[in-house]
């Protein structure tokens, strides 16, 4: 069933984890790139019927470990408390986002609450504090080794509590605080947290809204955190009703939240409808917000209506400007893109490059956008690939912004093989600077993290 149904666009799950040292390289990997780069999905174990790749699914982590030139790799599931009742039962217990239900009485626990959602740890993964964490929307991060194996809940060190979060962080490269995001799903919400750089919760506070929406990603300034409120709103009970919870409500509008980093201020701007799944980076140009990010021109692929159509998504910028009220949208490309990146050293400062997957069905590219001088630049991949998230990895001492490389796996429809390939992001002219042939398919996922330094094997 694998090979007829889900092979072509790489959903379906893969069962077995691998230890395999020295891959095969196609080119040479540069000898200052040493490092850890992890990237997580959704591959589950007992598949929900029926099975939705963005939403469903047991966390899986894929590690690609560099040195001196060589490459290894390794995939653990991880085990999150929702997996390990699963496998005591032998059956999925938990529903589909698209056909919720309750759970079987049998197993259902108190706190699963009338349609019981899994934290499967399967949307990014992240370094903080000598830790990694692996975070899904609305649940706590669990925390993983460097060697993938699973710790457990994370809590800050100075708490023995964990927390909940979205799926997306925010570093300050300055101080090196980690901030997160919690929507309320049940109450008009939005809870900020800052974890400093030991560990410890730093900052903590609620901002209230008027109705619960799905805040996915957020950006961060020197002074201000960034949140676009867009119409993608909660409803429970849809959900008691067999509907999915989740529905677009244009006539909101979509509000822009400029809050203060103290917590003390908060301000909204009112503008026409859109949705964001993910920001590119956010900075403050004297009393303007200069917010750049991945814009869908609707968000009825969340509603029920049977004929809804996939948004188009291009690249933006929002300016807003503190002092007269005003925002103003830009669109900076008609290239259909998503998943926007850019080297975290300049986050919440003045970015020049952008980068971004191009996959549209007829041209499979990383796009590179000098917002400077207005330009873009595309590497351009067979259109029988299927590419992710490209993460920035600086180099050592690097004296421009783009002084490194692009890291992204690259699956081949027809060889059914995936690749880890290496882009040097101050040359889109050239090849590859290496291409690691992976020992087996590599799912389709989400998003990961380069971390650089001497690892453990």
């Amino acid at each position: 069933m694998e090979n007829i149904l889900n092979s072509i666009n790489n959903d379906a799950p893969v069962k077995d984890e691998l230890d395999v040292k020295n891959l095969k390289v196609i080119g040479e990997i540069p000898k200052d790139l040493t490092g850890i780069y992890m990237r997580n999905g959704p591959n589950p174990v007992f598949p929900a019927n029926p099975y939705h790749f963005t939403f469903d699914g047991d966390g899986m982590v894929h590690a690609i470990y560099l040195a001196e030139g060589k490459a290894h790799y390794r995939n653990r599931y991880i085990d999150t408390k929702g997996l390990a009742r699963e496998r005591r039962a032998g059956k999925a217990l938990y529903s589909s986002i698209t056909n919720p239900r309750p759970m079987d009485p049998e197993w259902a626990m108190p706190e699963d609450g009338p349609v019981a959602r899994k934290n499967s740890a399967s949307m990014n993964v992240i370094p903080h504090a000598g830790k990694f964490l692996a975070l899904f929307e609305g649940h706590p991060p669990y925390e993983i080794t460097e060697q993938l194996q699973t710790v457990g809940e994370w809590t800050p060190y100075d708490s023995q509590h964990s927390f909940s979060t979205s799926a997306h962080t925010r570093r300050d490269p300055v101080s090196g605080g980690l901030w997160f995001i919690h929507y309320g799903v049940l109450s008009p919400s939005l809870t900020i947290y800052c974890v400093n750089n030991q560990g410890a919760i730093a900052k903590k506070w609620q901002v209230n809204k008027s109705y619960s929406s799905m805040v996915h990603d957020f950006a961060l300034t020197k002074n201000y955190i960034i949140i676009f409120d867009c119409p993608v709103v909660f409803d429970v009970k849809r959900s008691l009703s067999g509907q999915s919870m989740i529905d677009w409500q244009p006539e909101l509008g979509t509000r822009i939240g400029i809050i203060s980093r103290d917590g003390k201020e908060t301000r909204w701007f009112i503008t026409e409808p859109f949705f964001v799944f993910h920001f590119a980076n956010a900075y403050e140009n004297a009393h303007e917000i200069v917010i750049d990010y991945v814009r869908h021109e609707h968000g009825d692929f969340f509603s029920s209506n049977v004929n809804a159509t996939k948004p188009v998504s291009n690249l933006y910028r929002t300016i807003v400007d503190l002092h007269f009220g005003t925002v103003k949208h830009i669109s900076l490309d008609e290239k259909i893109v998503e998943f926007p990146s850019i080297c975290e050293n300049y986050n919440t400062q003045p970015h020049q490059y952008i980068y971004a997957e191009m996959n549209n069905g007829e041209t499979n590219a990383i796009i590179k956008w000098d917002v400077n001088k207005q330009n873009s630049y595309q590497y351009v991949f067979e259109k029988s690939t299927q590419l992710s998230e490209a993460i920035f990895a600086p180099c050592a001492n690097a004296a421009v912004e783009d002084q490194g490389y692009l890291l992204l796996f690259v699956y081949n429809n027809i060889s059914m093989q995936s690749e880890f390939v290496i882009l040097a992001a101050n040359d889109f002219h050239h090849p590859p600077l290496a291409r690691i042939q992976m020992p087996r398919r590599i799912p389709r996922g989400f998003h990961g993290s380069w971390t650089s330094g001497a690892w453990e094997w």
